[in-house]
């Protein structure tokens, strides 16, 4: 079984936001499972090609993007670059797409690994943040029981993804926003089997400092302007849910206690952030009768 690892890169000049990103290519580096290729897609960042060639040689590959003017970047592109290197595979193949602003336990590509099935997708939100480096450095970090919003990561069996790669391309995100909640939908669209490794997966993550990157929260504003009614569109013009409980199935393990008021807590604090913002932002969209039956779906299951 063969992982295809994909994500994209700020700049690496030696400022502030480089030691996450060299924490995160650590822990791939660093993983039990070995038979996997790293995939990064740029779009004009600097030193990228240099950092992933010297970090994984022969099984690491930087593709080159553009986007229209007056966009950064598009996770869009991101996915679409792992879904052509996996249609050039002939083994079957897990295709991971995830965030470089997390560290994965190292045993984490053997555990998707084992819990594979045909057709199935999956996601993972992070199970301790931290606010800066320097609490991950002295272990200062909040335990994340429940589902606080940011999911950092998904896969997929890419069979999943060769038959959904005609909505990714109709329906393209640019930039920061919302594109992981078309995964949810997408992964409710086309998935057989639906998991979320959070139990299991014991990932850590350092919330972006938005001084370092020069983020300003008009950049956010705009990039909300351009990414909700395209996830929007998604919603209402394919019939499908972005319901992140859709994606809250999970498989218990005798070493792992999963208990059934950690789905209750994600799906309660998940439906009280998301559908208050579409209400302040989309009212007429979310009034309407075609959006309001979109997005209830009830049909969580669990395996004992």
């Amino acid at each position: 079984m063969k992982i295809i690892i994909c994500s994209t890169f700020r700049d690496f000049t030696g400022g502030p936001n480089d030691q996450l990103q060299y924490m995160f290519l650590d822990s791939i580096k660093n993983q039990t499972y070995t038979n996997y290729i790293f995939v990064a897609t740029t779009f004009g960042e600097q030193y990228v090609k240099d950092v992933i060639d010297n970090y994984f040689g022969d099984k690491g590959m930087v593709i080159g993007s553009s986007v229209l003017a007056g966009y950064k970047f598009s996770l869009s592109d991101v996915l679409l670059n792992g879904i052509d290197i996996a249609e050039k595979i002939e083994e079957p193949s897990i295709l991971i797409w995830s965030t470089c602003d997390i560290q994965l336990n190292p045993n984490f590509f053997q555990t998707v690994v084992n819990e594979y099935r045909q057709g199935f997708t999956g996601m993972v939100h992070p199970n301790i943040n931290y606010s800066n480096i320097n609490d991950l450095s002295h272990k200062k970090g909040h335990v994340a029981d429940l589902y606080t919003g940011g999911i950092d990561l998904f896969f997929f069996d890419t069979a999943v993804l060769f038959e959904a790669k005609k909505d990714i391309i109709k329906y393209r995100f640019y930039d920061w926003g919302f594109f992981e909640y078309f995964l949810v939908a997408l992964s409710i669209k086309y998935a057989k089997d639906r998991i979320n490794l959070f139990s299991l997966s014991k990932i850590k993550k350092v919330f972006n400092d938005r001084n370092a990157t020069r983020e300003k929260n008009e950049y956010f504003d705009r990039c909300t302007e351009i990414n909700y009614p395209t996830l929007i569109n998604y919603v209402i013009e394919e019939g499908v849910s972005c319901d992140v409980e859709n994606v809250m199935q999970y498989r218990a393990h005798k070493k792992f206690h999963v208990v059934k008021k950690d789905l209750l807590y994600i799906f309660i604090l998940y439906r009280y952030k998301f559908n208050s913002f579409v209400k302040n932002k989309m009212p007429k969209i979310w009034k309407s009768k075609i959006f309001q039956s979109a997005i209830v779906n009830k049909s969580v299951r669990y395996i004992r």
